[in-house]
C-alpha cells in the first residue's frame, strides 16, 4: 500500500473536522443539519454524519432536539482558554483607544492568517461620530482589497505576495474601486513600502477611506496592522500627514508591545 495514499486517507476526517467545525462558527445561525452540511462541504450525508458523531462524541460539538448541530462545550473551552493566553483584544485597547482619541475615528487591529492569506479585525475601538465605517470583527476578508490588506500585502515575502497575486481564482473586485490586477497592485505596494503605510479610497467599503500601517511579530515579518477608517465625506485630505503619522506610532506601539521588530529593509 502506498504510504502517501494511506496518509491522505488518514489526514481527510480530520480535514473534514475542521472544515465542519469553521462552517458552524461561521454560520450565522450557529446551527446546521446534517444535509446542509454536507451540501456546503460538498460531501455525502452519511460522510458528514460520522464527522458529527466522532465531534459530539468528543464534544466539541452539540445536536439539538431537531437534529441540528452547533459549537459544543469542549470547542468553547478551548476558545476561551486561547482567549485567556492570547489576548489580542486586551492588549490592543490600549493602542487603538489612545489612536480614536487622536484621530477621531474608529481604529481597529487586524492579524495575517497566513494559512488562509487573509485578514481578520480582532479588536477595535469606535468613533463616537454618529455615521462611521466599522470592522466586522472575528470575519475572514481578502488580502488584496483595501488599505487593511495592503499594509500587509506589501510588506510580505516576494515569493508569498507573488503567490497571492497570481492565485488560480484571480483577485475579485470587492467594490468598483478594488485593485485586481498584479500591475496595479504591484505599483500601488511598492507607494506603501516607500511611505511606510496604506491609504486607499473606497477599495473594500464604498464611501471609506482606510489609512493603515503593518504590525510587525518578533522576526520582523508582519503580523498584522493598525488601521483607520473614515466617512469619505468627512475625510480632509490636508489632514493625511497629521492621520498616517497617528496610524504609524500605533503600529509601532503595537509592534513593541507584541516584542516585534520591524525589518531593516523591505522589499
Amino acid at each position: 500500500m502506498d504510504q502517501g495514499d494511506e496518509g491522505g486517507r488518514q489526514r481527510d476526517p480530520l480535514a473534514k473536522a475542521l472544515q465542519v467545525l469553521d462552517m458552524l462558527v461561521d454560520h450565522p445561525e450557529g446551527a446546521l443539519g446534517v444535509r446542509e452540511l454536507a451540501a456546503m462541504l460538498g460531501s455525502a450525508p452519511s460522510t458528514t454524519h460520522r464527522v458529527l458523531t466522532m465531534l459530539a462524541e468528543t464534544g466539541y460539538v452539540s445536536r439539538d432536539d431537531d437534529g441540528r448541530y452547533s459549537v459544543g462545550f469542549e470547542l468553547q473551552r478551548l476558545a476561551w482558554r486561547v482567549a485567556a493566553r492570547f489576548p489580542a483584544p486586551a492588549v490592543a485597547e490600549p493602542v487603538l483607544r489612545a489612536l480614536t482619541e487622536e484621530t477621531g475615528e474608529t481604529s481597529a487591529l487586524g492579524l495575517f492568517d497566513p494559512i488562509r492569506r487573509q485578514i481578520t479585525f480582532v479588536a477595535q475601538v469606535e468613533t463616537q461620530h454618529r455615521l462611521r465605517y466599522m470592522a466586522e470583527l472575528f470575519h475572514s476578508i481578502p488580502i488584496h482589497a483595501g488599505a487593511s490588506g495592503l499594509s500587509i500585502l506589501a510588506f510580505l515575502d516576494p515569493a508569498l505576495r507573488d503567490r497571492i497575486l497570481h492565485a488560480p481564482e484571480g483577485l475579485p473586485a470587492i467594490t468598483s474601486e478594488t485593485l485586481t490586477t498584479p500591475e496595479d497592485l504591484e505599483t500601488a505596494m511598492a507607494e506603501i513600502r516607500a511611505r511606510g503605510y496604506a491609504i486607499t479610497h473606497g477599495q473594500r467599503a464604498s464611501g471609506a477611506v482606510g489609512i493603515a500601517a503593518p504590525v510587525w511579530n518578533t522576526e520582523g515579518a508582519v503580523l498584522g496592522n493598525i488601521m483607520v477608517t473614515i466617512p469619505e465625506q468627512r475625510f480632509d485630505p490636508a489632514l493625511e500627514p497629521q492621520l498616517s503619522a497617528a496610524v504609524l506610532l500605533a503600529s509601532r506601539a503595537m509592534t513593541q508591545i507584541v516584542g516585534g521588530r520591524a525589518p531593516l529593509r523591505t522589499r
